[in-house]
């Protein structure tokens, strides 16, 4: 090899080595300290991120999707310092950095800084867990503000190199699917009213938008059933193809068809209008009572034929109705030192008023198998082959399961199981609520915040559930193995059924 080949060779494999060592470091090395730089400044900023993630979610978020921790956070007693989370919120923005030099994470800050100011703005704005109004409970603008900025995150260490964000929790919550109220292909679009729930369930009252007014009956397990009513008018139970309806100047008793329209009517005279109170048993042999004035008034039928007894004089009134064909009527006399009535119709066979003792203001009302509980303000009267007295002040009737009525003390998490006596269940995890019912003896309880339902069994952990939609309890029942949450969404009713 000649000299010049050998110099040829040598600056050959300089170049070489100098193109290497050029393109090491342009292209290798300088990209790897700018990642770096970028990956120390994700982590510096995830550092707040974190201490901001703990003050509103907790320690250890119960979802994986920020939204649905965020609603179970608030579900709890006592969620948060708002003061103290507000100023770690408003530090999520970048706030000012020096360009990392990677067009790519330049334009992912950009996103995550718009994120954070919209988790910022929508905290600041926030409906505060203990507003129970219908827009606190459907108030999802944090929760989507927050899921923003955990996609803004994630996309953000992408773009850096970085292995993805680990996950709030290690999953989301379980789905939870809701059973829409119908009157065929037409969503009941509200809740109108409704007697508290008896041992086989309730009837309520709820309207088609644009359509008639309809009967919902509501049987915990079964699927929800619709049926057209006449204006003012209360289709029997069990046997929903009667009813009677309280007019003007009298009381309309008759066969209701599929359209809800009367036939084969008898009309019985009253003054200044009337309010059906219950209905039972059959046409052929049923009952009626309604309310005209400060008169309770009992009709029977024979053959179809109804015909009124004589009116008792009442002051407050309370009833309830079981769709498996059990009706209860109670009410105060006029007097200031009253006296409690009641009479109990199963399946429309002949009643006898009882006398339940002192008692005024009768005001709620509910069935168990095989007898009744009755509330007259802070007087709770157990109506079974004898009358007993129960006083409980300020607690609230709920309902009745089969051997037993719920009681609920206002404002608490206090509850009251009465049967021939009556024993405390305190569920301390939750958050204040009257939508509660009785399942395998133990007190179950309901609350839900934005898209979350949260189910509290007595002795067992909280139980807690995805939604599609926000949706608004408003009472539950059951049938000893499920309980039925009856509530509204932004369609209209519908139920939460769920296994506790």
């Amino acid at each position: 090899m000649s000299d010049r080949t050998k110099i040829a060779a040598i600056f050959g494999a300089a170049a070489v080595l100098l193109g290497g060592g050029l393109y090491y470091f342009f292209r290798v090395y300088q990209p790897q300290q700018e990642r770096g730089k970028a990956a120390a400044e994700i982590e510096a900023w995830e550092r707040r991120l974190l201490a901001a993630q703990t003050c509103v979610l907790g320690d250890r978020p119960a979802s994986a999707r920020a939204g649905e921790a965020l609603a179970v956070r608030e579900l709890s007693p006592e969620p948060w310092d708002r003061s103290g989370c507000l100023k770690l919120v408003g530090k999520l923005s970048r706030g000012i950095a020096e360009d990392t030099g990677m067009m790519n994470v330049e334009h992912a800050w950009m996103t995550v800084d718009r994120a954070a100011g919209k988790v910022a703005t929508a905290f600041a704005t926030h409906v505060p867990p203990d507003d129970e109004s219908p827009s606190a409970r459907s108030s999802s603008a944090l929760a989507d503000a927050l899921d923003e900025l955990a996609t803004a995150r994630a996309e953000l260490r992408a773009t850096a190199g970085m292995d993805p964000p680990p996950p709030l929790a290690a999953s989301a919550l379980p789905p939870l699917a809701i059973i829409p109220v119908t009157d065929g292909s037409d969503r009941v679009v509200d809740l109108v009213d409704w007697p508290l729930p008896s041992a086989g369930g309730t009837i309520g009252y709820g309207t088609v938008k644009g359509k008639a007014e309809v009967q919902l009956t509501l049987v915990p397990g079964a699927t929800p059933r619709a049926q057209k009513l006449p204006p003012g008018a209360l289709r029997a139970v069990p046997d929903g193809t009667w009813g009677a309806a309280g007019l003007s100047k009298d009381v309309a008793i008759g066969r209701i068809d599929d359209r809800g329209a009367f036939a084969d009517m008898t009309h019985l005279p009253v003054e200044l209008g009337a309010k059906i109170v219950i209905a039972a048993g059959t046409f052929e042999s049923g009952i009626v009572v309604y309310a005209a004035s400060n008169r309770l008034v009992i009709a029977r039928s024979s053959g179809g034929a109804f015909t009124a007894e004589q009116p008792h004089e009442v002051g407050r009134i309370t009833f309830a109705i079981d769709p498996r064909g059990t009706a209860l009527v109670a009410w105060s006399s006029l007097e200031v030192e009253g006296t409690l009535h009641a009479l109990v119709a199963r399946d429309g066979r002949p009643v006898a008023v009882r006398d339940l003792g002192p008692g005024v203001y009768a005001n709620a009302s509910c069935l168990t198998r095989s007898g009744a509980w009755i509330r007259a303000r802070e007087h709770f009267v157990r109506l079974a082959e004898a009358a007993t007295p129960h006083d409980l002040p300020e607690h609230e009737l709920l309902g009745c399961s089969a051997e037993a009525a719920l009681l609920h003390r206002f404002g608490t998490a206090h509850y009251a199981v009465c049967g021939e006596s009556c024993r405390s269940a305190d569920l301390a995890a939750m958050r204040p609520s009257p939508v509660a019912t009785i399942a395998g003896d133990k007190v179950v309880a309901i609350t839900a915040r934005d898209r979350v339902l949260a189910v509290y069994t007595e002795g067992k952990p909280p139980a807690f559930y995805a939604l599609d939609k926000p949706f608004r309890p408003t009472f539950a029942h059951s049938d000893g193995k499920v309980v039925d949450v009856v509530g509204t969404d932004s369609d209209g009713v519908a139920i939460a059924r769920v296994t506790p």
